[in-house]
């Protein structure tokens, strides 16, 4: 689980996860931390319940932002910052990112 303090409280994303005995398995969760967030605490363990737990290869991974779109511009807007209907074919920038995005696999646990 994370705990995530912003100006406006705090929240706690974490991994859906089966109640009751199972065997090992690997498990990991994505969450979106806000661009105000002051703090962000991992927490790893059992809450309100008795027994054992391994944790084993714990990593954190942080990915870049996304892009950050303005008043008529996107991946799907020509060059003109002014032209706030989006293009009728895709555009470089679409082209690139559709590429780029192709290129990546999801991870083979």
């Amino acid at each position: 689980m994370l705990v995530i303090d912003s100006p406006g409280g705090k929240t706690y994303p974490q991994a859906p996860l089966e109640t009751g005995s199972f065997d090992w398995r690997r498990i990991g969760f994505t969450a979106h931390i806000p661009a105000d967030a002051t703090a962000i605490t991992l927490v790893l363990g059992l809450e309100q319940v008795t027994g054992k737990v391994w944790f084993d290869d714990v990593r954190f991974t942080v990915a870049k932002a996304p892009l950050r779109e303005w008043s008529g511009w996107s991946v799907e807007h020509g060059s003109e910052r002014e032209d706030t209907k989006p293009a009728s074919s895709p555009t470089d920038r679409q082209r690139l990112l559709c590429k780029w995005f192709a290129q990546n696999q999801k991870p083979r646990w």
